[in-house]
């Protein structure tokens, strides 16, 4: 037994304990006196030194639950949701194509319980340190996400290019408000849609289908799945 806990938050329950490099663990779920039925759970961690900018966690897309526990440091600031003064934990993300990253916390402030989670900011930056020099957006309290109790959870979204890496800024606007964050971060290619085909000329173009959905079929083609599109003008007649 490494861990073991009951009723750390209401009747909700929480262990921590420090893994050791390769090691499988086995996390056992239980009834309180033979009780049964659905049950939210939840894993972050372990905690690396990605309370720094420049040793941001690289954080794919889809949905992460991540601690704010142990952040002690601060290593930057935003402009919204007074969190300058806060810890903060950074992630990085590095475009396949170019298009549009989303950021979002949505479910994360009534995940223990109504209004019992943390009261997140994010906060998207060029370059590192992070702070209101390169800051592109910026976000506390998004009505965007579905919220039970009060909205305190947050979304933001940023233009990027192929290859350019953008870094996530994430602080409590208030200390010691639980620990647990879900971070969903999801990408939009410019040209997922026909009407926002991307011009292009002879030669290679690296493209990408990540984060595309469908906009169109074709007659060769089975199930219509995700897409991406271009535009072609011809400078003179003859066969592409």
């Amino acid at each position: 037994l490494v861990a073991c806990n009951d009723d750390w938050c209401g009747l909700g329950s929480r262990v921590e304990w420090t893994p050791v490099v390769g090691r499988d663990y086995l996390l056992r779920v239980s009834g309180y006196n033979s009780q049964s039925g659905l049950f939210r759970l939840g894993l972050s961690g372990p905690d690396t030194l990605d309370e720094d900018c420049v040793q941001a966690r690289t954080l794919g897309l889809g949905a992460h639950w991540v601690s704010l526990e142990a952040a002690h440091e601060i290593d930057g600031a935003s402009s919204c949701g007074s969190s300058s003064p806060r810890p903060d934990r950074w992630f990085r993300f590095t475009a396949p194509a170019l298009g549009t990253i989303r950021a979002k916390t949505c479910g994360t402030h009534d995940a223990l319980g109504v209004d019992l989670g943390v009261d997140t900011v994010i906060s998207w930056h060029a370059s590192c340190p992070g702070n209101g020099g390169n800051e592109l957006a910026c976000s506390d309290d998004s009505s965007s996400c579905l919220q039970i109790g009060a909205i305190r959870d947050s979304e933001i979204s940023a233009p990027i290019n192929r290859a350019q890496t953008l870094f996530l800024r994430l602080s409590p606007y208030f200390p010691g408000i639980g620990d647990l964050v879900r971070l969903e971060l999801s990408f939009d290619p410019a040209n997922d849609d026909c009407g926002d085909a991307i011009s292009i000329g002879e030669g290679l173009t690296l493209g990408s289908l990540v984060g595309a959905t469908n906009d169109g079929s074709a007659t060769c083609s089975g199930t219509p799945g995700p897409d991406v599109w271009y535009s072609y003008t011809a400078p003179v007649s003859g066969k592409l």
